[in-house]
């Protein structure tokens, strides 16, 4: 591995710094011009030593530094984070552009050729973002990589070309998935996955104007699993629960004080539903097969002017039978539900009030919860802000 250096470094006012693989012809060399002329700083690879070194010469920046070697030898990603970590300090953007292709109907193609292609197209990018991946987390990095047609649609005398685009695309793809929607917990040594999915419907059926009829229904799925390097469990978790209710449909009704300025009143209102839980749920480890526990529930929800009245019953199974063992990693939620005693009530009392043309609201209220071994409280407060919501318009409200 060689190293080829500008005539120093100076990137403490450069925008950002930009790792590019294949720098020193085509594609990647191009890349390399136009991010130099955005003002970037630079830090390129190939295995062409000697064109590495006259790129860098034609660029005659101090910053741009480069770095020679094979891209599938994973020392050269270690030395190419450590030369962004210590010479720039930084690294925001890879661009995974370095690539081979071959020539050759399947059936005459070595199968050393088709693991090269592999190597280079596949294994080395991926391989190469995994170990640059702190450092790009620390500056919120970004990650591109070179695509084809051929990932998605075959070409003829080029299957190990399509494969390797096909596996670069995926994976890539899953990755990005992974860092968007990593909903409830990072990936580490200690925990291997763990996410929730979330599905519901509502509908009101009901034609009259002064109240509702609606029927409607929730569905989740938890998958919870222990590190692969551990012992770890593997636990499945789903919770359906299908409703039907009777509403008032009263409506806010919105004054104007002498000022101009709006009042919002709540007249009495109701909301009667009734549900049924559903929880199939094990523990693929200890093998103790499915648990299906289910109840079900009444609630009840009253108000007038700002105050209201909830009550939530639910009669059943203890829906949380693995809580001794998983506890709150696993269950969401209230943990009452996890009631021994077949039964478990929750009474909310609460008052809400809105202030300066409803832009802030205030809730306060007390709960009492039991689960047929005792009774306990909370207290709620609650402040909220619409920031988007003019507090006062003097045109449309002037003074009286």
């Amino acid at each position: 591995m060689t190293s080829h250096r500008g005539q120093g470094r100076s990137h403490k006012n450069t925008p950002a710094t930009v790792l590019i693989t294949g720098a020193a012809s085509g594609l990647g060399w191009e890349l390399a011009k136009a991010c130099h002329a955005r003002g970037h700083s630079l830090l390129l690879t190939d295995i062409d030593a000697a064109g590495l070194a006259a790129r860098v010469a034609e660029l005659d920046s101090d910053r741009v530094e480069a770095l020679s070697g094979d891209i599938t030898d994973p020392a050269l990603h270690r030395q190419l984070v450590d030369a962004c970590h210590a010479v720039f300090g930084r690294l925001d953007l890879l661009i995974n552009n370095a690539g081979i292709t071959h020539r050759s109907p399947t059936l005459l193609t070595r199968p050393e050729v088709l693991r090269k292609v592999m190597a280079v197209d596949y294994h080395a990018p991926l391989e190469l973002t995994l170990a640059a991946a702190d450092l790009l987390r620390e500056s919120r990095g970004r990650v591109a990589c070179i695509g084809s047609m051929a990932g998605w649609m075959p070409v003829l005398g080029r299957a190990g070309y399509c494969a390797a685009k096909a596996a670069l695309a995926q994976s890539f793809e899953g990755l990005r998935a992974e860092l968007v929607l990593n909903w409830e917990g990072m990936y580490s040594e200690y925990s291997r996955e763990k996410f929730r999915i979330f599905g519901a419907i509502h509908k009101d059926w009901s034609r009259e104007a002064d109240k509702r009829w609606y029927v409607g229904g929730g569905l989740s799925m938890f998958h919870f699993a222990n590190s692969a390097l551990t012992e770890g469990n593997v636990v499945d978790n789903m919770l359906a629960n299908p409703y039907v209710g009777f509403a008032s449909k009263a409506a806010e009704v919105v004054r104007r004080n002498a000022d101009g300025r709006p009042t919002v009143e709540r007249p009495f209102w109701y909301d009667f539903r009734a549900g049924f839980l559903w929880a199939p749920q094990r523990d693929r480890i200890a093998d103790e097969g499915w648990k299906a526990p289910m109840g079900g529930e009444l609630r009840v929800r009253l108000g007038w002017k700002g105050l209201e009245f909830e009550n939530n019953l639910y009669v059943g199974e203890n829906l949380m039978p693995l809580f001794g063992r998983y506890g709150s990693e696993l269950y969401a939620g209230e943990r009452w539900y996890g009631t021994r005693d077949r039964i478990y009530n929750r009474t909310r009392l609460g008052y809400e009030r809105s202030f300066a043309s409803e832009t802030i609201r205030v809730q306060a209220g007390m709960i009492f919860h039991t689960d047929g071994t005792g009774l306990y409280t909370q207290q709620v407060v609650q402040v909220s802000v619409r920031l988007g919501k003019t507090l006062y318009d003097q045109r449309n409200h002037p003074q009286r």
